[in-house]
């Protein structure tokens, strides 16, 4: 793996939510408005309406973006577990 391509994965010595948010990022990378819902999520806005605002997009695309986010979450949450969840 080229250095430019290196995968850097979180500190296991992190606090467990800092870990996920951490894997979460890596998984969103470069996915607009994605990253950003959750730097809004991170700053406690979690209405839709309020995001797409702040962001300037459709409620549509804020909600597709919630739904990939809930995806990559279970499948990191799934992973720490051992288990074998597949996103989809």
């Amino acid at each position: 793996m080229s250095a430019a391509r290196e995968r850097v994965l979180p500190c296991a010595c992190l606090p467990a939510s800092t870990r996920l948010v951490a894997e979460l990022r890596l998984k969103l990378a470069g996915r607009q408005p994605d990253v950003a819902i959750c730097d809004l999520m991170a700053d406690d806005t979690t209405k839709p309406a309020e995001m797409a605002k702040l962001l300037g997009c459709t409620a549509y695309e804020v909600r597709e973006a919630l739904k990939r986010i809930r995806r990559y979450m279970k499948s990191i949450i799934a992973a720490e577990r051992g288990e074998d969840e597949e996103v989809k």
